[in-house]
């Protein structure tokens, strides 16, 4: 049994495609697990290309615990998109999905996705994984991006009008 991840974001809106690769790739060897790269590519009203790595993690000690880090870490970087989630044993079964990637799939596998959803009780694992991605993470981002506030010189103005024009000579 794995689970596998899919990534994506969009190469139009990132600058420094090989950077985020490399980030990305860095942190999913860093917790154990595998990962390819993709090129997606759709010629729509808007042009899309996106940059999809797949990563895979294979039953070994605490890879569940990773799979929640990697999830926790991915979601601080802007722009990164956590796409799907699938347990992927004989049967593969669709863990979580985007909503762009509801959209993009065939409407019997959305109907079957929320079907399984409503229905389907989870395990332990599979919880803990749906935890790191429902868990919001703005209290973390802003308190990282909030602007500190600048301490303005201390200017002294004078009193009246004739210390003024004191000043100005």
């Amino acid at each position: 049994m794995c689970y596998i991840i899919e990534l994506s974001f969009n190469v139009y809106k990132r600058l420094n495609v090989s950077y985020y690769e490399t980030l990305l790739g860095d942190y999913i060897t860093s917790y154990g697990g595998t990962y390819y790269i993709n090129y997606e590519y759709s010629d729509t009203k808007w042009k899309v290309c996106s940059c999809v790595i797949t990563c895979r993690f294979t039953e070994q000690e605490n890879y569940i615990h990773n799979i929640a880090s990697l999830i926790k870490e991915v979601k601080k970087i802007p722009h990164i998109y956590i796409e799907s989630i699938y347990e992927d044993n004989i049967k593969s079964k669709l863990l979580y999905a985007s909503k762009y990637y509801l959209k993009n799939v065939d409407k019997l596998e959305v109907e079957h996705y929320n079907k399984e959803k409503r229905e389907r009780s989870y395990s332990d694992m599979e919880i803990m994984i749906l935890n790191s991605i429902i868990k919001n993470h703005k209290k973390e981002s802003k308190e990282e991006t909030k602007p500190k506030p600048k301490s303005k010189p201390k200017v002294e103005y004078p009193k009246s009008y004739e210390e003024y024009l004191k000043a100005l000579k």
